[in-house]
């Protein structure tokens, strides 16, 4: 007997082949996925369907999908959501914050590198 281990939160999925930021999202019987980019072929999608199924992010039933080139099984919703992959004010000011620390950093070991070539010149 099979246990079904579905989770209710999303599950994000970061692929690297082709690149793509995937969330799962179980909402009882209805599960959708919400994908960054479209870049994914129905083959491809096909197969990430029965991986999710077979690891038990979804319902087993999703399993047994065998027409790539059938269209999403009832009860599933596979949407491109560029939002994804903006990012957020707190990520970007973190950013900011490191590059302008590295920027002094540098400057100042530079300034630093130079005045000891003109202190120390013969």
């Amino acid at each position: 007997m099979r246990i079904e281990a579905i989770s209710e939160k999303p599950v994000p999925f970061f692929m690297f082949e082709p690149d793509n930021v995937i969330y799962v999202e179980q909402h009882g019987e209805q599960v959708v996925i919400r994908a960054a980019r479209n870049n994914y072929s129905e083959r491809r999608k096909c197969f990430f369907i029965r991986h999710l199924a077979a690891e038990g992010h979804i319902a087993s039933r999703y399993e047994r999908l065998s027409e790539p080139k059938a269209p999403c099984p009832p009860g599933m919703l596979w949407v491109i959501d560029v939002s994804l992959m903006r990012l957020g004010l707190e990520a970007m000011r973190r950013t900011n914050r490191f590059i302008h620390r590295l920027l002094f950093g540098s400057g100042c070991l530079w300034a630093l590198e130079i005045a000891f070539v003109l202190a120390f010149r013969t």
